[in-house]
């Protein structure tokens, strides 16, 4: 059984990665020091130190905690096996949460770090994406193709889509966009 995090742990990390996306509204993460974090966060550097080696390794967990917080939101646990449309609105959610936070991202784009944090993303999608389907199936659902080419290409293909529609200053609406995404999602699934 896992241990259960402290709330004083868990308040920390909530503020610490509120702190980070104030910051990433303003600047990039390789312009962002470990003292900035504690400073808008406030904590002391060696309650940072405690629980990060350094600030990669809370980047890292910040985007754990994030695709975390998305799954929580659309993940039912009262239902073992998801269904399509669970994959549909986690892709959705994602497209709304980048909308949402324009400047952050922008910035985070703009790092040396993203293909790092990019694989983070990507494989963790992979694993969980993967994991899910397989109960999906266990569940009835029937898929055209494999299981791991079917998480790989839902989970690469919505982050390549998503990467070019903020790249190309997401010339469609997030609402549209989200829309086509979540329809390939469907079709892919069916």
């Amino acid at each position: 059984m896992a241990k259960k995090e402290d709330l004083r742990v868990k308040k920390t990390k909530k503020g610490l990665y509120d702190a980070l996306m104030t910051l990433l509204s303003e600047k990039t993460f390789d312009a962002i020091t470990v003292r900035e974090l504690c400073d808008t966060a406030n904590i002391r550097r060696a309650t940072f130190y405690k629980h990060y080696d350094d600030k990669f390794a809370f980047l890292t967990a910040f985007t754990h905690a994030l695709r975390d917080r998305f799954d929580t939101l659309i993940y039912k646990a009262e239902e073992p096996y998801p269904s399509a449309s669970y994959y549909v609105a986690y892709a959705k959610r994602i497209v709304e949460y980048i909308n949402e936070h324009e400047a952050a991202v922008n910035n985070l784009m703009n790092s040396t770090l993203f293909p790092m944090m990019l694989t983070i993303i990507i494989e963790q999608n992979h694993a969980d994406t993967l994991e899910r389907l397989n109960s999906s199936i266990a569940g009835g659902m029937k898929l055209s193709v494999a299981a791991d080419t079917t998480a790989s290409l839902c989970v690469g293909g919505v982050a390549a889509a998503i990467y070019l529609w903020v790249r190309g200053g997401k010339e469609k609406p997030a609402d549209v966009f989200s829309e086509e995404i979540g329809a390939l999602i469907s079709n892919i699934l069916k």
